[in-house]
């Protein structure tokens, strides 16, 4: 394994934040307008059905079209990001491209969230054992200095294993396999 100095591995440990949060805050826009679209074609189609709740259904549309009017500056992310969904037909290639496309970019997030996590808590035990170390050091020299011989005191820190993490992606992927199935499930894809 290649050795990197501690400032290059903060500097690494950065970048894997940095990284992480750009690809979640490049998804958010995206996957709300996405969301927000979805529900405006929902409530429209719900609007021309017979049901005793069809007034009801006017007050998110209309908060739905008030958005849209004020955000419209943002028209970019209303119109081309996410496809325009339409409930009746939700077997569309493009609808799984675009979700398959954000669970990647959300995992990839988690991954490179998951490293900064590990690759911060290696440098923190890195700098403490520096800092014993200077300690030792220092305790070693004034003890020679006054006469008296050193004292070498060792110290032996246990810590604990990534185990957590190890846990955390497999649990992660698993939970969102068996959510990605039971939304599947409700929407009356899959049987």
């Amino acid at each position: 394994m290649k050795s990197i100095t501690i400032k290059q591995a903060k500097f690494r440990s950065k970048s894997y934040w940095i990284i992480s949060w750009a690809l979640r805050l490049l998804l958010l826009p995206s996957i709300v307008f996405g969301g927000l679209k979805y529900f405006s074609w929902y409530f429209y189609f719900r609007l021309n059905s017979s049901s005793p709740f069809r007034e009801l259904n006017k007050i998110p549309l209309n908060f739905i079209l008030y958005l849209y009017k004020k955000t419209a500056f943002l028209s970019f992310f209303w119109r081309k990001l996410p496809p325009n969904p339409d409930p009746r037909d939700f077997h569309i290639f493009e609808y799984y491209y675009w979700f398959f496309l954000y669970v990647i970019a959300l995992y990839i997030g988690m991954v490179f969230m998951q490293r900064y996590k590990n690759l911060s808590k290696r440098i923190k035990r890195v700098e403490q054992e520096c800092e014993e170390n200077r300690w030792r050091q220092q305790l070693l020299e004034t003890r020679q200095t006054q006469g008296s011989p050193g004292l070498l005191i060792n110290i032996n820190i246990k810590y604990k294993n990534d185990f957590i993490g190890i846990l955390y992606r497999i649990f992660g992927g698993l939970g969102l396999a068996v959510f990605s199935r039971i939304v599947l499930l409700l929407l009356g894809l899959v049987r």
